[in-house]
């Protein structure tokens, strides 16, 4: 609370040397102080990031409103790329951006970070290359000079590096954009024959106009019950909410069939762009199903304030957003940022112009295998952490289809990849849920550790590892 009144009593000394635009740059900065994504600031004149549906923000005074540059930016796994155009510009799609101004690409990102409301690093992944194309926002933090124009320096694949100086588009422009990719529709749900796959995008978790989320998981189990199945794709990609409510009836689907919810055949896909509902919707599925999921880290936290309050300042009519309602994740962990996949699929430019999907050709190419054994193996294979192989344990352990089969061999073969891995304090994890279910394994857990320190007898921690596994069969 001191901070907050500090942070306001500086601002409002401040009011007299600033612009309007600066002003409210210095707002918008002041509630994101609250670090959290849901309340904001909502600047006129551009998209609202994290509302369930983006749309222009409405100014009251055109003063006030803010300009976009007739360009769009991603920031991939190799850079700050050019996405989207105005039809002018079309031929600066898939450039990598260098400078923003005089300022290289990840500077002028960095600087906009104090402005952008966010749970996490993620939800400024999301936001900031949004606001490196507002000038106004550029020239508050010191990037541009002025916001009448912005200097891009942009290099393709086919040349050096070049400069392009750019316009604002005006608010009342109607412009179209070229971009790469297709937006998807809210609610599509489709089999694919060559690949066996059942593949559901939410976009929002709301009805549609001509289908309710109750409608659509039904048709998505009549999807499931009509086809040979092999494996089924959620994607939660860039879905920013919607109502938690509705998404029980596609919970229950997915979770109650057979033929969708199998152990080693139902992946959810996960980026920066899953937030608020959908990040709640996750959970629920990382909770209550036989999930793996792919992807990125969440923009949303699984504990966090939402439902905001809309607030309209009476002077300016500038539109704040505050939150009213905590929710709570299903972990004991209060401080966990984001929902993070089992199997991490960053997305490049090269992947992004070329139409792959990362995401989903990992899902595609995950084996067909349902012992925990195999599923276990795989997911270690292709990156998994300790983190995903435990919850996948425990859901196995509580399930009452297996509650009677082995894990042992499971989690002692984990165990050695994370050692072969150097993991050493994710190999002691296993040997220890092991140990505990099995008191006989501690053995050959001992044994695979006396075989990696007779091949690196200087290792450290290896030796810390020995004498933790030591220590417990003294206890035992």
């Amino acid at each position: 609370q001191s901070q907050f009144d500090a942070a306001v009593a500086k601002l409002d000394g401040s009011i007299p040397s600033l612009t309007d635009h600066q002003i409210e740059v210095d707002l918008a900065e002041l509630v994101a102080t609250l670090s959290e994504g849901h309340s904001r600031l909502s600047l006129p004149g551009l998209p609202d990031p994290m509302s369930d549906v983006v749309e222009i923000v409405p100014s009251e005074y055109p003063a006030l409103a803010f300009h976009r540059l007739p360009v769009r930016f991603y920031q991939f796994s190799d850079g700050l790329f050019v996405i989207a155009a105005t039809p002018e510009y079309r031929s600066l799609i898939g450039s990598r951006v260098v400078q923003i101004a005089d300022k290289p690409a990840q500077t002028a990102l960095n600087a906009v970070r104090p402005v952008i409301n966010r749970d996490n690093d993620m939800g400024a992944m999301l936001i900031a290359p949004d606001f490196v194309a507002t000038p106004e926002i550029l020239s508050s933090v010191h990037v541009a000079d002025d916001s009448s124009s912005v200097t891009l320096s942009l290099q393709s694949n086919t040349s050096s590096a070049s400069n392009v100086v750019l316009a604002p588009l005006s608010t009342d422009s109607l412009a179209s954009w070229i971009r790469v990719d297709d937006r998807a529709p809210n609610l599509s749900a489709e089999y694919e024959p060559a690949s066996r796959t059942l593949l559901a995008r939410i976009h929002v978790i709301q009805d549609a106009p001509n289908e309710t989320v109750a409608q659509f998981a039904a048709r998505l189990g009549e999807l499931a019950g009509k086809h040979n199945v092999q494996r089924t794709v959620i994607d939660f990609r860039d879905c920013h909410g919607g109502d938690n409510q509705k998404f029980r009836a596609l919970l229950l689907e997915i979770v109650r069939n057979e033929k969708v919810n199998r152990p080693g055949a139902l992946f959810v896909l996960i980026n920066r762009g899953t937030f608020s509902a959908a990040v709640n919707s996750a959970s629920d599925l990382e909770r209550l199903s036989n999930a793996i999921f792919i992807g990125e880290p969440t923009a949303g936290a699984p504990n966090s304030w939402g439902d905001p309050k809309r607030v309209t300042l009476p002077n300016s009519g500038l539109v704040a957003r505050i939150s009213t309602i905590y929710w709570r994740d299903w972990t004991t962990n209060l401080t966990r940022p984001w929902i993070a996949p089992d199997i991490r699929a960053p997305v490049s430019s090269a992947d992004y112009f070329a139409g792959r999907d990362p995401a989903v050709a990992a899902a595609l190419s995950f084996p067909e295998v349902q012992d925990f054994s195999g599923i276990v193996k795989k997911l270690i294979e292709a990156g998994g952490g300790a983190p995903s192989i435990v919850r996948l344990y425990y859901q196995r352990k509580n399930d009452p289809d297996w509650a009677g089969a082995s894990t042992q061999d499971a989690m002692e073969n984990a165990g050695q990849a994370f050692l072969a891995r150097k993991s050493y304090d994710d190999a002691f994890l296993m040997f220890a849920i092991n140990f505990k279910d099995y008191p006989d394994s501690l053995g050959a857990s001992i044994q695979q550790v006396q075989s990696a320190q007779r091949a690196a007898p200087n290792d450290a921690e290896l030796g810390k590892l020995a004498a933790k596994l030591g220590a417990m069969k003294d206890r035992h």
